[in-house]
Parts: C-alpha cells; structure tokens; sequence
C-alpha cells in the first residue's frame, strides 16, 4: 500500500534513499557502519511507515522471524542502540511513544520512497516525471528480506504504470519521442510486459523510426526465445509500413495488430496486476506467445 510521509522539506538533515541499494546520510555524510544489516532494515521497516507507530514485537518477528520472541526482542534492543549510534544527533528521530511501540519521526527528513508515493498519488504529469526521476532501481536491491519483496513490487508496478502514462500523454500531445523515452525506461525494467513493448514499438514506428521499430521487435523476439522457449515470426507485421510516415508526411498512426496470448499465459504477459519476480520465473515454463497476423 502506498502510503505518505507528514510534509517536511527536502532540506531535512536525515536523507534515505530505499530505491535501490539502502543509502542514508545526516547532514550529507553517509551513516557509519551498522553492527549488522539489520539495523538498516529496521530503519527501512520505520522509514516505509512514515510518522506511524509500529509494534516493537511485530518489527521483531519480522526482522528475527525464526528467532523465539525473547531471543527476537534482544536483538532488537540491540540494533536500536546501534541504530542511535549512527544516526548520531538525529537518534532523536527514533521515538517509543509508548513501552512497546517504534516510531520514525519523519519531519523535516528527505526519504525518496515517501517523495515517490506522494509525487504517484499526485498523477498529473510533473509528479509522475518526479516520481520516475526518483526511482533509482527496485527498493531495497540486494535485500532478501520477505517483508521487502510487497514493498518493492508494488513500488516496480507503480513506476510502471507511470512510465507507460508518461507514454500515452506525450502520445496525446503528438510527441513520439518523448513518449518512447519513457516506454524504454519501462521496458528496461520489465521486458515482458506486452503493453510496454507495444507502445514502444507504436511510438518509433509514429515517429518516423521504422528500423528502431523493427529492433525493439527483433530484440523481444531473442528475449522471448531465450526466456520462454517460444518464438515470434521473424519479421515485424507488414501492416507496420503503413504506419510509417513518409518523408514530410505528418505521422498517421495505425495500431498494431493484436497479439493473441494462449490462456495459459495471458495473464503473464498481458499482466495489469503486480507480480514478483519468483512469480514471473515460475510462470515462464508455462508461457508461449501464439501471435496472430505477425
């Protein structure tokens, strides 16, 4: 669930960034080194539940889940000690409002995963370049934590759905290229996300890129042979041509013709919802592309 940090400026002294490798800093010096990883993830945990007040049990059994619950409580005793060593004059952060509650006080704090789920809930068009511009790579990368894999796909599946808005609205202006600026980005971060590559394909074809086009088509194709064992014909459909603008012409766009997914792996390929990546591998030995009039 997305959620928002209270208002605060960005001039804040505690910086930390999430998308991507963790990364924190007071007052622009990055935090010494923790004890453990631990610490870190704790600071994510309290940093992803922004001014909220969080069960000091419920944060134990989470970062110590195959740990009894007084051996758990330990160590999180421990790593909060630690973690107020490091945060240094902004431990004061780190607040138990009551005996057996945690709370970040965000105020005044810079955390990208706060400023991206603000600028996402936002929608119209400058907020969601913010939030793209935000997201450095998947939240947490190199975490294996459990509790970190919803937190990341819903943020994967939100910059996503932003990129391929960012699309359709620079389509809607008449701008192909700005729109196929964004769909790379997108299907950088998820080849096979059908919708993607479609409207990848549709915004160079629209302007005026027919052999870029054509390279995306034939770069999918490899992905899909590879990945999926499956394959697509080897050349584009030859209704693309008539899409293709010729030379002083205005753009006259055509839509692609459809691609039709078995049922097997329809939801796989034509996916709306989040998926993680355990799910996507899982899937892959089930999916086949059936493309009609390609």
């Amino acid at each position: 669930m997305l959620v928002e940090a209270p208002a605060g400026g960005a001039g804040g002294t505690l910086t930390i960034r999430l998308f991507g490798s963790f990364d924190a800093e007071v007052s622009g010096t990055p935090l010494p080194r923790t004890r453990t990883r631990k610490e870190q993830w704790l600071l994510a945990l309290l940093a992803l539940r922004p001014g909220q007040t969080v069960d000091r049990r419920w944060l134990a059994g989470v970062l110590w889940p195959d740990t009894l619950d007084a051996g758990a409580m330990a160590n999180l005793r421990r790593s909060l000690t630690d973690l107020r060593r490091v945060l240094g004059q902004e431990a004061a952060r780190l607040e138990a409002p009551t005996p057996r509650t945690l709370r970040l006080d965000t105020d005044g704090a810079m955390i990208d995963v706060c400023e991206f789920d603000r600028a996402v809930t936002g929608g119209d068009t400058a907020s969601l370049e913010s939030a793209v511009d935000l997201y450095r790579g998947p939240l947490l990368e190199g975490c294996l934590e459990e509790w970190a894999l919803p937190e990341r796909d819903s943020r994967e599946e939100a910059y996503l759905r932003a990129l391929e808005t960012l699309g359709t609205r620079a389509m809607e202006r008449g701008d192909p290229r700005e729109a196929a600026r964004h769909l790379r980005r997108g299907v950088s971060a998820d080849p096979l996300r059908e919708s993607m590559q479609r409207a990848l394909m549709e915004a160079l074809a629209a302007g005026g890129d027919p052999a870029a086009a054509a390279q995306v088509y034939r770069d999918l194709r490899l992905l899909l042979h590879r990945d999926l064992r499956t394959a697509l014909p080897r050349t584009p459909p030859r209704s693309w041509n008539g899409s293709v603008p010729r030379a002083g012409c205005a753009p006259r766009r055509r839509p692609l013709p459809p691609l039709l997914l078995r049922p097997c792996c329809a939801t796989f390929l034509n996916r709306s919802a989040p998926s993680s990546a355990a799910n996507r591998r899982s899937t892959k030995s089930e999916a086949a592309w059936a493309p009609h009039g390609w």
